[in-house]
């Protein structure tokens, strides 16, 4: 019998009735600072297992939920109005949880919507933390920036080579190995 890929879910979800979706959620409890973690587009709250537990352990209160459509959670159009962003989604399960202030963290398609809520909740936000996604920035020294750190022929057309993506220390340390 081989190992399954993820390790078994550590902590009980549950389900908020939110407006135009029941939402699967899990909460792992605690006194700690809270954390809230956006999973990537093709992703469920069973992509954080491991860090549930470790951020769990490290003292936070960790919080993740599957993104209407995806794991568990289903859209109910008979509970309300549809919500227009995950952003919503989000601020719904803020509010029937009762968070006044927090950390986000989005990883991929999971950092635009913490984009989207942190531009619209700033005043929520202790931290944002944005993982292998990237926004559009107005400001000439975050587009410098975003120049500098971006995967050559990744973004901005379609190719029909493959790619080996590899990590920002990687391209910054090894440009060698980069053009190989």
């Amino acid at each position: 019998m081989t190992e399954p890929l993820l390790a078994p879910p550590p902590f009980a979800g549950r389900y908020a009735n939110l407006p135009g979706v029941r939402l699967w959620y899990v909460d792992t409890g605690g006194p700690g600072p809270v954390l809230v973690l956006l999973h990537a587009n093709t992703g469920t709250v069973r992509a954080w297992d491991r860090q549930l537990v470790a951020f769990h352990q490290a003292g936070l209160r960790v919080i993740a939920f599957d993104r209407r459509g995806w794991g568990q959670s289903l859209a109910d159009p008979a509970s309300g109005p549809q919500p227009g962003s995950i952003a919503e989604d989000l601020e719904a399960l803020v509010q029937h949880l009762g968070l006044e202030r927090f950390s986000l963290l989005g990883i991929a398609g999971g950092g635009f919507a913490a984009l989207d809520y942190a531009a619209w909740q700033t005043q929520r936000l202790e931290r944002l933390v944005i993982a292998g996604s990237n926004g559009q920035f107005s400001e000439p020294q975050m587009q410098d920036f975003y120049a500098r750190i971006a995967v050559p022929g990744l973004t901005g057309r379609i190719e029909v080579r493959p790619f080996l993506e590899v990590g920002v220390a990687y391209r910054a340390a090894n440009p060698e190995g980069l053009a190989r």
